[in-house]
């Protein structure tokens, strides 16, 4: 509560609706440090740009450095390449910017004992010096002088020392702040105790900046001085990892009261454009993964090992050049000789890999056999969004029990409780049945479905919606419902039916005709899976739970009613049948499909199958 007193008693009270009070104006300036540049690869020069490009974001005042420029350790020749390289790089700062000699920029190395000093001054100033803006004074110091010589190579000379004091005095800035490049604070056996007794006499100087190590340091305040060693904005990057060791550019704001500063990964400073609108709805399409294609899928059978090769193809749909990876992610005991695969693709470009397989013998176990995609994304900004889609690989447990042990069991669900089937793209016309048997409609129930804006499904109830309905998605109108007339004596076992055809859906109880709908568009599909007890959300996972038992679930490539039937209580496979799950008995933890195409059931939750006379 007193924190907030005095920050009322600070800015005034609040502004309230109508009466807007405007903050109180503030005297500032900005500027921006580069850490070290050298030490590491040439593609650094890349790493710098992209630093100069958040720092003109930022719109400083001004750019300083901390020193190693260039790669240097070389001759003449090879340092002037060098020197324009990063100079080249530098044109693109918008504003001044301010160099530090640091040990790269002036060490010769064995082909030039004498070092590039002169070449230093000559390309791009004195060795140390300082000016005024506003009401602050910069110095840049000289951490270099005897290029790493005898025994006091790391102390400062007293000539410079009396420069800085003399520099001190002449200055009538009422900030001081200080650059050099080795940050002689943290090394033992140097004359920095002398320097700093001389900035912390002066009373002014906020800070003091370094770099050279390549790993970040606040050192903390000494005598009123406050002491930092920059990383690396495109230098050799250390064994220590983010935040310690990174590629950033530090950002200060100087009030006439002292600064604040924060500390900007590389990357992290982005422009307005970083996306466009048209790109964020390009990525959400990118995410539904219409640019992956499986082709086949894996097979699996008891009591041996199985190979299978699994087709997959990425797309570029974009206009510009794309990078993108394929990861195989195989369930436990699965075995593949490759898992990773990458490329680039021209626009519109497609490409074809194959991931060679072996399954273990089947034993029961869902096997979540998986194709992981990203493609890299780049924007007009010139950044790059990753887009990442998994795609469920099929597989096909072939060689189950086929034969019916018993013909009166049925499919007991709790609330929690459903059996997922992967199904294939289905044609145009079908009838998806079953029998059920639950409590009076109430709340959200699913049957047996695959809808979220899309796809069809037979319902027991939703809300506002209180009787049993088949539901098909369409292209133009949404969905289209059938429902039932009137309820029945909801304990007792109903033939649900479900059957689309090109001109008209209906729905059918206990072989009635109970709802006829017209259609004029074609289907809305997807791929997501059928649900026994459940329907899919937007991650495929089951969601409206029916609480009864359900039984004989079929799904066919025909509209098998036309007129009134008499529903046969029990069904047998034909040519048109796509899915046939009798709920008779159950192989370790799979349903079996009796169409003869193993579109097997696996279990959520806990289903059980139990016996009853009928």
């Amino acid at each position: 509560m007193r924190r907030v007193l005095l920050l009322l008693l600070a800015f005034g009270p609040p502004a309230t609706a109508g009466d807007p009070t405007p903050p109180p104006e503030r005297d500032s300036f900005t500027f921006v440090i580069f850490g070290d540049r050298t030490g590491g690869s040439p593609d650094g020069l890349q790493v710098l740009a992209a630093a100069i490009d958040a720092a003109n974001r930022l719109d400083p005042d001004f750019v300083m450095t901390v020193g190693d420029l260039v790669q240097g350790y070389t001759t003449r020749e090879p340092w002037l390449r060098q020197m324009k390289e990063f100079k080249e790089v530098m044109r693109r700062l918008e504003r001044p910017w301010y160099p530090v000699a640091g040990n790269h920029d002036v060490y010769g190395g064995r082909g030039n004992r004498a070092g590039n000093e002169a070449l230093f001054q000559e390309h791009f100033g004195p060795l140390f010096y300082s000016f005024d803006y506003k009401w602050g004074h910069f110095i840049a110091l000289y951490s270099d002088e005897k290029l790493g010589k005898g025994p006091n190579a790391q102390h400062m000379s007293s000539e410079q020392m009396a420069w800085l004091k003399a520099d001190l005095a002449k200055t009538q800035a009422t900030q001081v702040y200080a650059f050099l490049h080795h940050p002689r604070w943290i090394y033992r056996g140097t004359n920095w105790p002398d320097v700093h007794k001389i900035l912390a006499a002066d009373g002014r100087v906020k800070a003091v900046f370094g770099g050279h190590i390549h790993v970040y340091r606040d050192d903390g305040v000494r005598d009123g001085v406050h002491y930092y060693t920059l990383a690396v904005t495109g230098g050799r990057a250390t064994p220590l990892k983010t935040p310690a060791a990174l590629h950033h550019l530090n950002h200060l704001k100087v009030t006439r009261s002292g600064y604040s500063l924060s500390v900007h990964p590389v990357g992290a400073v982005l422009g307005a454009n970083m996306v466009l609108g048209r790109e964020v709805d390009q990525l959400y399409a990118l995410r539904q993964g219409v640019w992956l294609e499986l082709d086949g899928g894996a097979r699996c059978r008891p009591e041996q090992t199985t190979r299978s090769s699994i087709g997959v193809t990425v797309t570029n749909p974009a206009k510009t050049p794309v990078a993108y990876e394929l990861r195989l992610l195989p369930p436990r005991g699965w075995t593949a000789p490759s898992l990773f695969v990458g490329g680039q693709l021209q626009p519109d470009e497609k490409k074809a890999h194959a991931f060679e397989v072996t399954a273990p013998p089947f034993q029961g176990a869902w096997p979540n056999l998986q194709v992981q995609a990203t493609l890299h994304h780049k924007l007009a900004s010139g950044l790059v969004h990753p887009v990442h889609h998994i795609r469920r690989v099929p597989v096909r447990i072939t060689g189950l029990p086929a034969g019916r042990a018993a013909k009166n069991g049925v499919l007991t669900l709790g609330s929690k409780d459903a059996v997922r089937v992967d199904l294939p793209p289905v044609a145009e016309t079908f009838t998806l049945e079953c029998w059920a048997r639950g409590k009076a409609p109430r709340d959200s129930q699913a049957l047996v479905s695959k809808t979220e804006n899309s796809g069809f499904g037979l319902w027991w109830c939703y809300r506002g919606r209180p009787m049993p309905y088949g539901v098909v998605g369409f292209e133009k109108g949404g969905y289209h419902n059938a429902a039932a007339r009137k309820p029945w004596e909801w304990e007792q076992w109903t033939h649900l039916a479900l059957t689309c055809e090109p001109q008209r859906i209906r729905f059918w109880v206990d072989g009635r005709l109970q709802a006829e709908q017209a259609r004029d568009s074609p289907r809305q599909r997807n791929s997501r899976p059928l649900y026994i007890g459940a329907d899919p959300d937007r991650r495929n996972r089951p969601s409206h739970f029916f609480s009864g038992a359900i039984d004989e679930v079929r799904l066919s490539s025909v509209a098998r009613y036309d007129a009134p039937f008499r529903p046969a209580r029990h069904f047998e496979r034909d040519e048109q049948t796509l899915l046939l799950l009798h709920f008779d008995e159950r192989f370790a933890d799979v349903f079996p499909d009796d169409s003869g195409r193993d579109r097997h059931g696996w279990p959520h939750g806990k289903p059980k199958l139990t016996h009853e006379k009928r």
